[in-house]
């Protein structure tokens, strides 16, 4: 009979109560080591689900290029994410003890411990909690060990489908962020944004009219021209980023490398993307400088970094 693989429960509250690691394990991590959201969305497959993932967690953390996702469907358009960072998760459990060559598979607690019946003991200080579906580690009421131990609990479990990727630390462009994240930030990130354009443009038209009511004002008033201007830098901030991303959704950059971070803010539209062929560096730098001399262009080896401001 094959013998059934050890599993560890891993947190940095335990790290003296971690066994030693001389054989292949599967990990299940601490909640305190990723992060979770659920969202409804109007899609029924978690394959169409992940693509929503970087909006969803966009600001929570720094570099949104550096995490991967998770889609857990929990019911009809109802999803949970998880949101981990392969490089910071490898480097605290190499700082834990255990090392990367003996690691088979990682878990979340979130996927591994989401169905318990009561709580689970990690410790004589911490505890699994399950609240409202998500699980918790938290401190104890009253310290000691109980009869239902986390590990237990994992050892005679099975593991669920839900394993963290941890074989390139940034995501497919061609999937993810060419295919997806870009018609994702026009729905989430422009689509409010749009929504804010009309409303401060009815605003604004508002405000003339009863500028107009008020003070008799005629049509080359001074302050209707300011509140005029004001519209036009807001209308033209986000006609020029709605341009930019239809741009690089059409121009399908991903033949040509692996876009690893994407941000946009009023400042502008900033990407990197990390090149198949460092030959193909030149070739790149002319197509985008064929769509906006203006572009700030920086090349690195195979690592180009490209603003529009």
């Amino acid at each position: 009979m094959k013998k059934k693989r050890k599993t560890i429960y891993f947190s940095e509250n335990i790290r003296d109560d971690i066994p030693e690691v001389r054989e292949k394990v599967d990990i299940v991590l601490s909640p305190k080591l990723y992060w979770v959201k659920v969202e409804e969305l109007g899609v029924s497959k978690e394959k169409e689900a992940i693509k929503f993932a970087p909006s969803i967690f966009e600001g929570q953390f720094g570099d949104i290029g550096e995490y991967r996702f998770i889609a857990q469907k929990l019911e009809e358009n109802r999803y949970l994410f998880i949101a981990y960072n392969p490089k910071e998760i490898l480097e605290k459990l190499n700082s834990g003890g255990i090392e990367t060559k003996y690691i088979k598979n990682i878990y979340t607690a979130q996927s591994e411990l989401a169905n318990i019946e009561s709580n689970l003991s990690i410790n004589r200080y911490f505890e699994i909690v399950l609240v409202d579906g998500i699980v918790s580690e938290l401190p104890k009421f009253s310290h000691g060990d109980s009869k239902n131990r986390v590990v237990e609990y994992l050892q005679n479990s099975s593991r669920s489908k839900y394993r963290l990727n941890f074989k390139i630390a940034t995501h497919s462009s061609k999937s993810l962020f060419i295919a997806s994240l870009i018609p994702i930030s026009l729905i989430t990130y422009l689509g409010l944004d749009i929504y804010r354009l009309s409303s401060d443009s009815n605003h604004l038209q508002s405000e003339i009219e009863r500028l107009r009511d008020a003070y008799s004002l005629p049509s080359t008033s001074f302050q209707i021209k300011s509140i005029r201007e004001r519209y036009e830098a807001i209308e033209k901030e986000q006609s020029r980023i709605r341009e930019i991303l239809f741009w690089l959704q059409r121009e399908k950059l991903y033949r040509y490398g692996k876009i690893e971070y994407l941000s946009i803010s009023k400042k502008g539209i900033e990407f990197r993307l990390r090149l198949k062929n460092i030959k193909q560096g030149n070739r790149v730098k002319s197509i985008i400088q064929k769509f906006s001399k203006e572009a700030d262009l920086n090349l690195e080896e195979n690592i180009l970094e490209v603003s529009f401001k």
